[in-house]
């Protein structure tokens, strides 16, 4: 009975007797273990992390209709709030790329992944004070000299 499945990690034990009722789990750990299907949505921080924008970004992102959110109850965590939709995320990284996603792919700093992009020629789709660079993956594709040298973040 010392072994234990992979896919959850033992956090503690309340006794030194190895029996269910004394073990100590993350949660999370298990709900993410236990469940073999992709979430239907992301809370507002994960999709702040996966993209690389800050909090004035991803609303501006919101209140243009190009991320989607609902009220929902989660697949894996059966909470019920609002979610950014796993389709509007998927479509925004089918569609654009941030500066951050870029320079965490191409393992650059956010000022080499800035002056690259600048040096390019692409256009972010807006220039508002506080919300960080979007790019049109089509933009970059349409630059031939970015595909050339540089390579687009990738979709997933």
């Amino acid at each position: 009975m010392d072994e234990f499945p992979t896919a959850v990690l033992t956090t503690g034990r309340l006794t030194n007797n190895v029996r269910l009722d004394s073990l100590l789990v993350n949660p999370s750990e298990v709900t993410r273990a236990l469940s073999g299907f992709e979430p239907n949505g992301y809370s507002k921080s994960e999709v702040r992390r996966c993209l690389c924008v800050n909090a004035a970004t991803l609303q501006y992102l919101i209140a243009q209709r190009v991320i989607e959110v609902g009220r929902m109850r989660h697949s894996a965590t059966r909470v019920t709030r609002e979610y950014v939709t796993t389709a509007s995320l998927e479509a925004f990284k089918v569609e654009f790329f941030t500066a951050g996603m870029y320079a965490r792919e191409q393992n650059l700093t956010s000022q080499c992944a800035a002056q690259t992009l600048r040096e390019c020629g692409l256009k972010p789709i807006t220039e508002k004070i506080g919300i960080r660079k979007i790019y049109r993956r089509r933009d970059a594709l349409a630059t031939g000299s970015f595909c050339d040298h540089h390579d687009l973040p990738c979709t997933e």
